[in-house]
């Protein structure tokens, strides 16, 4: 049995702002999903990330997100296709191969596709 993790790109850059956090340590934040959040040891697949593409500057972002263990699913749309692509990546997890899930958001938006994990 494995974790799937999944992060809200988009909310949490918007919560590290509105907390004042400047920057994140991406690293240790995946370092911390995989060993202090939840049980379970494996993985399923690599954790899941959105990001919103603003400008070609965050392609180097990006690179270094995927160095780090992420796999990052890049939106070019402000109307929820960010959101989209994480719901349907959730979608695609089989309860028999994965025992947790952790989510890194603050949007309800994820809630119903969690819950039919149950």
């Amino acid at each position: 049995m494995a974790k799937a993790i999944f992060i809200d790109g988009r909310s949490l850059n918007g919560l590290t702002r509105r907390i004042g956090i400047g920057s994140l340590d991406y690293k240790a934040l995946l370092r911390i999903l995989r060993t202090e959040v939840g049980a379970c040891p494996d993985f399923w697949r690599f954790p899941v990330m959105t990001y919103h593409m603003q400008t070609e500057e965050n392609r180097n972002f990006l690179d270094a997100l995927r160095k780090r263990g992420f796999e990052v699913l890049e939106s070019v749309s402000t109307h929820g296709a960010d959101d989209r692509l994480l719901i349907d990546r959730i979608n695609a997890v089989d309860p028999a191969e994965v025992t947790e899930v952790v989510m890194v958001s603050s949007d309800s938006d994820f809630l119903f596709p969690l819950r039919k994990l149950k």
